[in-house]
């Protein structure tokens, strides 16, 4: 348990390190501009950004709106946070990364052995890759959460299919 909790801790603290990000990506900014705007205008402005996307075949090398679960998620971090640039994307990248984390101990210990879990979690909280993507703009540390949540549902329906209180978020996150 006390190696658990270290290596969480740790994995935490390297995620929490630095979060000021020089350089950012062409579609960080995208990302957090149509956040932005779905923020103010909602559906209508979701409506536009497709429109505007589909009008202009410039745009189409940046990621397409109909990107909406993590526009609106992002949005609704930005209203909550009241901060509209990139760092309301980083912010959600570092919590749901920090959020993975507790979720693959959580399926370690419960599906697994403590030394698998111990051996997962040294990987991830050290995984140069996750931690990159950990301090960005993306999409990607919220659908790794996301993944995780998903194969722990599968995992208790997969033990006990009796249980069927899990189908619901079982939908519900896969929506």
């Amino acid at each position: 348990i006390v190696l658990l909790c270290a290596l969480l801790l740790t994995g935490i603290a390297l995620r929490l390190r630095d979060l000021d990000v020089k350089g950012r990506r062409p579609d960080e900014g995208v990302y957090t501009s149509q956040a932005i705007i779905v923020a103010r205008e909602g559906l209508e402005g979701t409506r536009r950004l497709i429109s505007e996307y589909n009008a202009d075949k410039k745009l189409w090398i940046y990621p397409p709106p109909i990107r909406i679960g993590y526009t609106y998620l992002l949005a609704a971090i930005m209203k909550a946070a009241n901060i509209f640039d990139e760092r309301a994307g980083t912010y959600l990248s570092t919590l749901c990364s920090i959020g993975a984390l507790f979720m693959l101990a959580l399926l370690g210990l419960r599906f697994f052995n403590r030394w698998a879990t111990v051996a997962a979690l040294v990987l991830m909280s050290v995984s140069p890759m996750d931690l990159a993507i950990a301090r960005r703009s993306w999409q990607d540390s919220v659908l790794a959460f996301a993944g995780l949540l998903l194969i722990y549902c599968c995992s208790e329906l997969t033990a006990n299919p009796g249980r069927k209180v899990w189908y619901i978020p079982f939908w519900l996150i896969g929506i």
